[in-house]
């Protein structure tokens, strides 16, 4: 394994170092002579003289966002020409891989800095991981491609799932998603903000995507084989309250409010030690229909869940107005992902989650910044139709011949056991089945969820609650 020297003595630095791990990083460099011959992170900080002895031993890691050209450009006319950026990508490597190994990591054939770093970053994971493209993934063995299969494409990546699957006759294929950065708080974009409000053109862009093919293909795919796989996503709502008044939301605090449920620890238990018997490694989502932190034992259950299901991913969606540093740090660590939808008619993070922030930040060797992601958003967007009952959707797309992957991806069970008919199908109009007297296999494979997925086969016409619902999404 290379030794390396990061270009950069600050936060990005300090992130490349939490990456690489101490044992791999020789020191620092940086354009500051005041600095040079201290000590950063316990790493000693070179100068420029003494990182050109050095050249033909280490690789250098720009740790620079805003001055990346510049920096390439002084080590070029210093004769260093072996720089890598730290991508804000290879950190969501981790995130996205740490649980892994001994598989094949098949990524599209375009050539961008992306994939031509990738493969020095993965030099740095403690995993067999073989990186291939698409077109390599052709000379591999049988043997190696009966390994296990994960996908990487920022655009692609449901055309080589297709590919993989039908084609190649490949089996055991996971979706690798990486988010498009790796800072902490994500503040969207000015035309981001602009276009709230913009439903129609929100619209245009979603159908004139490659995701609505996609995802007919898939149930395409499923229902000519007969063989609909486990569901890879469920959804626990624990409590069915939210304190948000998200427009977007027919269940937000001022909406008529459904009768309160809560569910009981026996119900709770009783599916968390079923999954545990089909030893399950999708998501286990700890929300749906409501703000999670409002169940007064979510930190117990969500340490439930993970200390039962090691293997699963245990998710949580919440707007975070709940969150303090003390319940953050109580559930942290038993959680995967934890994304923070902080809704603001304004660019501002919500005072209770700076110090969050904050510590995170200052503590980059815990890795929490690897599981936690903040979303800046604005509580009048305008999203998807929720099966027609969006507030704040006024024009609905024709959505009559096309199907939808959720009826063989996804369970959502109510607080009472009760199993919707989707994560969209938030007032539960749609029951297909109750967990608190069933299986959940016996529901997902049961005659109302097979007979949903007859009838979305022939198009979203086919059932009146599907008929306006706008939502497409494939894992």
């Amino acid at each position: 394994m290379r030794k390396i020297i990061i270009f950069g003595a600050g936060l990005i630095g300090k992130q490349a170092l939490c990456f690489f791990g101490s044992d791999s990083v020789v020191g620092f460099v940086d354009n500051d002579e005041t600095r040079w011959g201290q000590e950063y992170l316990g790493k000693k900080l070179f100068s420029l003289e003494e990182l050109l002895k050095m050249k033909d031993n280490v690789q250098v890691v720009i740790a620079n966002y805003q001055y990346n050209d510049e920096i390439k450009l002084q080590l070029a006319e210093l004769g260093i020409h072996n720089c890598v950026m730290f991508f804000e990508e290879y950190a969501d490597i981790k995130k996205g891989l740490k649980d892994v190994d001994n598989v094949i990591l098949v990524t599209d054939n375009e050539k961008d800095k992306f994939h031509e770093y990738l493969d020095f970053y993965l030099e740095f994971l403690p995993l067999q991981i073989k990186h291939v493209t698409l077109d390599e993934f052709e000379q591999l063995s049988n043997e190696e491609k009966n390994r296990p299969i994960y996908i990487y494409s920022r655009n692609h990546h449901a055309e080589i799932y297709y590919l993989l699957r039908n084609e190649k006759n490949v089996t055991d294929i996971q979706l690798w998603v990486l988010w498009s950065d790796t800072d902490i708080v994500k503040l969207p974009k000015e035309e981001e903000w602009e276009r709230v409000g913009q439903e129609d053109n929100w619209l245009n862009t979603m159908i004139e995507t490659h995701v609505v093919d996609n995802v007919n293909t898939y149930v395409n795919t499923i229902s000519e084989n007969r063989d609909t796989p486990l569901f890879k996503i469920i959804e626990l709502e624990t409590i069915n309250r939210c304190n948000s008044l998200c427009q977007f939301c027919p269940v937000n605090a001022k909406a008529p409010q459904r009768p309160k449920k809560y569910m009981s620890d026996e119900l709770f238990h009783k599916i968390i030690k079923e999954l545990k018997e089909l030893k399950f490694k999708g998501q286990v989502c700890m929300f749906s229909a409501n703000e999670p932190f409002l169940d007064p034992n979510i930190i117990e259950r969500i340490k439930y869940a993970k200390t039962n299901l090691p293997d699963a991913k245990i998710n949580i969606t919440s707007n975070g107005m709940m969150l303090n540093l003390d319940n953050f740090l109580a559930s942290i660590d038993y959680i995967d992902e934890l994304i923070i939808n902080n809704y603001s008619t304004e660019r501002k993070l919500h005072d209770n989650l700076v110090e969050i922030v904050d510590y995170c930040k200052a503590n980059l060797e815990k890795g929490y910044q690897e599981k936690l992601q903040i979303r800046v958003r604005r509580i009048d967007e305008i999203l998807s139709s929720r099966a027609g009952q969006a507030p704040n959707r006024k024009e609905f797309f024709d959505v009559s011949n096309h199907s939808c992957a959720l009826p063989y991806q996804q369970l959502v069970v109510s607080p009472d056991g009760k199993v919707k008919l989707c994560s969209n199908d938030t007032l539960g109009d749609c029951i297909l089945g109750d967990v608190s007297i069933d299986s959940l296999v016996d529901v997902w494979y049961g005659e109302k969820f097979n007979a949903i997925r007859e009838m979305l086969f022939n198009g979203r016409k086919a059932f009146e609650i599907c008929s306006k619902c706008d939502f497409f999404y494939i894992i």
